[in-house]
Parts: C-alpha cells; sequence; structure tokens
C-alpha cells in the first residue's frame, strides 16, 4: 500500500571493494549487480547547483532528501550508490536511522542526502 509521499521505487548499489597495486582499498560500483528496493519511499529535492561560469555553465550537481515510510529500515550505508529514474545518486550523509518511539532498537524511519552530478 503506497503513503501519501512515499511514490519513488529505488535499487541499491553496493561497492565491491578492490585494493589497488599499493593495497590502497578502493570502491568500484561497476558491473555491480543492484538490488531493488520493495517498499516506496519518498525522493525530494533539496538544492540544484550550476557549475561554471556565467557563459559557461559546465554542469549541475543536484542533492535530494531519501525517506522511508514509518517503520522501514533499508540495508543502505554512506558508501552505497541508489538507482532512481534512470539516474545514479551517490549517498554523501551519513544514514540516519530515526529511533521508534514505542519499539527499543527498533528504527521508526530512515534519511539519507543524495547526490547527482550532470556534466
Amino acid at each position: 500500500m503506497s503513503r501519501f509521499g512515499f511514490t519513488s521505487t529505488i535499487a541499491i548499489k553496493k561497492p565491491q571493494r578492490v585494493a589497488d597495486r599499493y593495497s590502497n582499498e578502493r570502491l568500484v560500483y561497476d558491473d555491480v549487480e543492484p538490488v531493488p528496493v520493495d517498499d516506496l519511499v519518498s525522493l525530494q529535492p533539496e538544492s540544484s547547483t550550476e557549475v561554471g561560469d556565467r557563459e559557461n555553465r559546465i554542469g549541475t550537481v543536484e542533492t535530494f532528501r531519501l525517506r522511508t515510510q514509518p517503520g522501514i529500515d533499508l540495508d543502505l550505508d554512506s558508501v552505497d550508490h541508489v538507482l532512481w529514474a534512470g539516474r545514479e545518486l551517490e549517498v554523501i550523509s551519513e544514514v540516519m536511522r530515526w529511533p521508534h518511539p514505542m519499539r527499543p532498537d527498533g528504527v521508526h524511519h530512515l534519511e539519507a542526502t543524495l547526490r547527482f552530478v550532470k556534466g
């Protein structure tokens, strides 16, 4: 059942952790199978910024706020990417799990800030 405002379908991409020749760990998102999320979420725009000067706009950076329905937690971490509406957005905040007021150790809902860079 859809609740008002929770209308977006997403999938989550968890990165592969790959060591380079110097044993530094890199996060790689290529060839990672996205995991669809069954529950609808709310994904609302927060800001949009043009990159470049007045005459030469070379891109935009958009941020969005992801919020789950009450009682829904997701397997989402601050290094993950979210697929939504043909875009791949990166999580740029800590994933905030708000405590449930009635259930000890329960999650009321989850919030995170996502970024999409174009250009």
